[in-house]
């Protein structure tokens, strides 16, 4: 997946990380993918001011691991959390967990610049088809 190898790019180019959940990550379901499976959710759960989200998933990783929450950094709006199976730097800072039947990893968050991580002929978050459901 092209879009997450950037997202790690721009991760290690040090790009604006957060320092707190975004607001919209906390107020409802959220689009959970991990790197190599199709799009799940996550439910919110806030612990003070760090977020812990409750996978519904499959093939969240035990350790290592990590999530990132993406926020639109154009327009800063929260897209969704992307999931990846290797070992995060030590020096990211922690908005919360990612958590799962068997495992918790840690969540980070941080702005990307969206066009560049995110194809809309093949998006990190489709959109389930609406027409499916009318027919």
């Amino acid at each position: 997946m092209a879009g997450a190898n950037r997202v790690l790019d721009q991760m290690a180019q040090g790009h604006t990380f957060l320092g707190s959940p975004p607001e919209a990550l906390a107020s409802g379901e959220v689009p959970t993918r991990v790197v190599g499976y199709a799009v799940s959710r996550s439910t919110p759960t806030m612990e003070g001011d760090r977020v812990n989200l409750h996978y519904e998933g499959e093939g969240l990783p035990l350790t290592p691991g990590f999530g990132v929450a993406l926020v639109d950094d154009s327009i800063e709006v929260f897209r969704g959390v992307l999931i990846f199976e290797t070992e995060p730097s030590p020096s990211f800072p922690e908005i919360g967990s990612l958590v799962g039947a068997n495992s918790t990893i840690p969540l980070f968050g941080i702005r990307v610049h969206w066009t560049s991580v995110n194809d809309d002929s093949c998006p990190i978050f489709p959109q389930p088809d609406s027409s499916a459901a009318s027919d």
